[in-house]
């Protein structure tokens, strides 16, 4: 009886063996295409915000990750928050593997409210990764009201300020009073995270939601030290390590209605600082990025610039990020109704006259 073993090993050796010379091929193919090329990152805000000081911090290092090592070259494209910039990854950019966006986390919920451009789809675009998650917080000046807790808040007026309408800093005080029975009232237009800051500090309002936790511990210590404000909730999928005794927004939910709200509206804080790309670009450019992103989150050089300029570090895969826009996305139909009345009527755009011809 003749031995077949030694045949069929010897067939399962070449399969293998062609296996990883195919294999081996590819990666030299894409070693050669990311050698010869630029890959822009182009960061869907203005220079100098949390958005670009995250967005240049990846694009410092990500590229010594990407096989070939190309040049990282980092634009800003800023513009009815970060839509145009994703409108061009889906329509305009190439499809290659050489374009990026750092785009903002509110995205998701907008375009789930049907407050986006019809010119991208969310779900549609490939996620890379983002490299925070940071703990946001609401907090309130302690000079300036007596609540501190959720259940104060439902019993008392607290003023808090915002700076868009359609920022998280108006629509979490917004859907907790939906969701939970607070009365915050929101004075809105602040330009950015530091004009509601000063106004805290000048007695003007009483609370800020969407702050980072990390931030205001970095830019505010003595706020702390010197108790000048109280953590009342936190916002996302975890607590601070120093903030174990203060609840997340969806825990005080009292029902599966005001959790999935309450989710709805937490979920971009861990969407965070997110990286994309376009929506046809090849699935092995897609996982040679993704790759490239999980490898950098780990590597000595990028934590230490990270943590020079005070950036905490709580990566979210690609994988991950691609189902979390998802869920948002795929809200049930009754939490994005609810959501829709959290957002509010859109502003009519005033139609510009035309000038007569002279």
């Amino acid at each position: 009886m003749k031995d077949l073993g030694k045949p069929i090993m010897l067939g399962t050796c070449v399969l293998v063996a062609s296996a990883f010379g195919t294999a081996a091929v590819q990666a030299d193919a894409i070693s050669d295409f990311y050698a010869q090329k630029d890959v822009r990152l182009i960061i869907g805000t203005a220079v100098g915000g949390s958005y670009d000081v995250h967005g240049r911090t990846v694009g410092r290092h990500i590229g010594r990750h990407i096989p070939g090592k190309p040049r990282i070259v980092v634009q800003n494209k800023q513009g009815a928050g970060s839509q145009i910039v994703a409108g061009y990854i889906y329509n305009v950019a190439p499809q290659d593997g050489t374009v990026m966006a750092a785009l903002l986390n509110t995205l998701p919920i907008r375009q789930a409210v049907g407050r986006t451009r019809k010119t991208f789809d969310v779900n549609k675009l490939q996620w890379i990764g983002n490299i925070t998650n940071d703990v946001t917080v609401l907090t309130v000046w302690n000079a300036s009201t007596k609540a501190r807790t959720v259940d104060d808040a439902r019993k008392m007026e607290v003023v808090i300020g915002g700076t868009s309408p359609t920022g998280l800093s108006n629509l979490i005080p917004r859907a907790m009073n939906y969701a939970l029975g607070t009365k915050f009232r929101v004075v809105s237009g602040y330009k950015g995270g530091l004009g509601v800051d000063q106004a805290l500090e000048k007695g003007e309002v009483a609370a800020r939601a969407g702050a980072n936790w990390s931030v205001v511990k970095a830019v505010h210590p003595h706020w702390v030290k010197d108790n000048k404000l109280t953590v009342m909730v936190q916002i996302g999928g975890h607590k601070a390590k120093d903030l174990q005794h203060v609840p997340l927004l969806h825990e005080l939910a009292r029902n599966d209605e005001e959790r999935l709200i309450l989710e709805f509206f937490s979920i971009p804080m861990d969407v965070g600082k997110p990286l994309a790309a376009g929506p046809k670009v090849p699935a092995d450019k897609v996982k040679v990025l993704r790759a490239a992103f999980d490898a950098m989150v780990k590597d000595p050089k990028f934590l230490a610039d990270a943590n020079k300029q005070g950036l905490v570090i709580s990566p979210v895969r690609g994988g991950d990020l691609q189902n979390l826009v998802a869920k948002i996305v795929n809200s049930p139909k009754h939490t994005i109704d609810a959501a829709k009345k959290i957002f509010g009527k859109p502003k009519k755009r005033k139609k510009k006259k035309k000038k007569k011809a002279s």
